[in-house]
């Protein structure tokens, strides 16, 4: 078995570990600057769509069509996946010009 293949089977055994998919999607904003879509579809990719889906109580057609690209999400929808991680999202409004 090729070693990309043998790793792509370890890294989705381990993210049915919903805390280290959790911090897997978090590493991918803090570390590499991702947006929280960026780091959803990374992790979703990881877990494997339809694993996803189950756990979400999602359309596979509808996730599959997000991590694609095809599909942006709507905020009661991003919150309905990001739930998979015990997480939520929040808006925060600042000032122009403000870091």
């Amino acid at each position: 078995m090729p070693r990309s293949e043998s790793f792509d089977k370890y890294i989705a055994e381990q993210m049915k570990d919903l805390d280290f998919a959790r911090l897997s999607l978090i590493t991918s904003m803090e570390e590499f600057n991702d947006s929280v879509e960026e780091a959803l579809r990374r992790t979703i990719r990881k877990m494997g769509i339809r694993e996803f889906s189950d756990l979400a109580n999602a359309k596979v057609q509808n996730v599959s069509a997000f991590v694609r690209g095809d599909r942006t999400l709507r905020r009661h929808t991003l919150d309905k996946y990001l739930s998979v991680f015990n997480l939520k999202s929040k808006i925060i409004v600042v000032e122009s010009g403000a870091a």
